[in-house]
């Protein structure tokens, strides 16, 4: 049994150890009601101490996530707990790394900047433990002092939120200092384009080879890149049925992508021009870096075309956008491979076209309503219901057909 008293500003527990011997465990300054219920954990860790065995489920959470680095190294020195481990940044986050073996190159890149950000601010030796909330603040704000755009300043907190997470998964910390950190991701508008079937043509031209078909992998296939367009087999392209299966290395998970005009008789050549037995339908793989240099260097020779940004990202948000005019957005999300979620803040995009295919439906809504099945006019002054057969249906149906009066935007095709 543990007795609880206070002593000045602060409060005390003393217990008799499975030695006999008397230890003392100062908890701080804490209300009454707090210290209460710090004494009945600290009695069932005194109880499995000395019947050896675990103290209950709740105790051992509030041992690993309530308590603080002070008083859990109290409550170890009197050997009721084993000590937390003063794990330092650099080498944690290096022993985090070397787990992670499902990881693909893309993400043990970014990881890797994101601790980069992290060591230069706290320094490679920094105790994970001595980092406070404030700590946190003062890292995002450092953040936003380098040249990052807005998403890949959150996008880095995110990745260090996450190491802190594992921290305390791992009972090297009680609490995580990045906890109050949001760090949700969103698109940034300003960084994404709508490459047109007019201007990546152009670009095309202006590519040979694999870096070309890489290039219109990316944009009427909306394949990430270079990633899914290097490890493209011929085995996963069925021209027959005009398909072809990608693995997402980011995902680990495969998806079928149709395989549109523009794109198939670009592979059919590629197929055809391809060695006796060749695996891969990209057969000299080239990393990022390289491949965005060639699409720049063809965009420059395009007169009157300039550099856009996030030049591979924006290809595969192109044709992302083309897929969720023609089809339901859980189809065209699929495809992509991600959730409509993700696709509405970091892929889908609006342009005049789709602003000028909206005006001609509401117009036509419009004067639908006002003229009835006999061709005479209805009074305007009472609003009409919608029921079979209405203005509503028939232009859903006019949509779905691509008559005359609604034609959608279908720039990318």
């Amino acid at each position: 049994m543990a007795t609880l008293y206070r002593h000045g500003d602060s409060f005390k527990i003393q217990f008799i150890d499975r030695d006999g011997e008397r230890r003392t465990i100062t908890l701080g300054p804490v209300t009454v009601k707090d210290a209460a219920a710090m004494q009945a954990h600290i009695e069932r860790l005194i109880d499995a101490s000395i019947g050896g065995g675990s103290p209950p489920r709740e105790t051992a959470a509030w041992l690993a996530a309530s308590v603080g680095n002070v008083l859990h190294e109290r409550i170890a020195r009197v050997g009721l707990c084993e000590p937390r481990r003063l794990a330092a940044l650099r080498p944690f986050a290096d022993d985090y790394e070397r787990t992670r073996t499902d990881w693909s190159a893309g993400t043990r890149q970014q990881f890797r900047m994101a601790i980069f950000d992290a060591v230069s601010h706290f320094g490679a030796d920094r105790r994970l433990a001595t980092i406070t909330p404030a700590d946190a603040d003062a890292f995002v704000a450092f953040l936003r002092t380098r040249s990052l755009a807005v998403e890949t300043a959150k996008k880095r907190a995110k990745i260090v939120k996450h190491l802190f997470a594992v921290a305390v998964r791992s009972h090297i910390l009680g609490s995580n200092p990045f906890a109050h950190v949001k760090t949700g991701a969103r698109g940034n508008p300003e960084r994404m384009r709508y490459i047109d079937r007019v201007t990546a043509e152009a670009v095309a031209a202006e590519l040979t080879g694999e870096v070309r078909l890489t290039f219109m992998l990316g944009r009427w296939a909306g394949l990430r890149l270079p990633s899914e367009a290097n490890a493209l087999r011929w085995q996963d392209v069925d021209f027959h049925s005009a398909t072809m299966r990608v693995f997402a290395l980011k995902t680990r998970r495969s998806r079928t992508v149709p395989i549109v005009p523009q794109l198939f008789d670009e592979l059919l050549t590629a197929h055809e021009r391809s060695p006796e037995g060749a695996e891969r339908v990209i057969a000299n793989p080239r990393r990022l870096p390289v491949l965005q240099r060639a699409i720049e260097r063809a965009i420059d020779r395009v007169p009157g075309l300039a550099r856009w940004p996030r030049i591979t990202q924006n290809l595969r948000s192109s044709f992302a956008t083309d897929l969720v005019r023609l089809a339901p957005a859980s189809v065209a999300a699929q495809v992509l491979g991600h959730s409509a979620k993700t696709a509405a803040e970091h892929y889908w995009q609006v342009n005049g076209d789709d602003f000028a295919a909206l005006h001609k439906a509401l117009q036509q809504a419009a004067e639908l309503t006002r003229t009835d099945a006999h061709g005479k006019i209805d009074d305007v002054r009472k609003p009409r219901k919608f029921t079979n057969e209405t203005a509503l249906e028939r232009m859903g149906a006019t949509l779905e057909s691509g008559q005359a009066g609604f034609e959608p935007a279908l720039g990318g095709f």
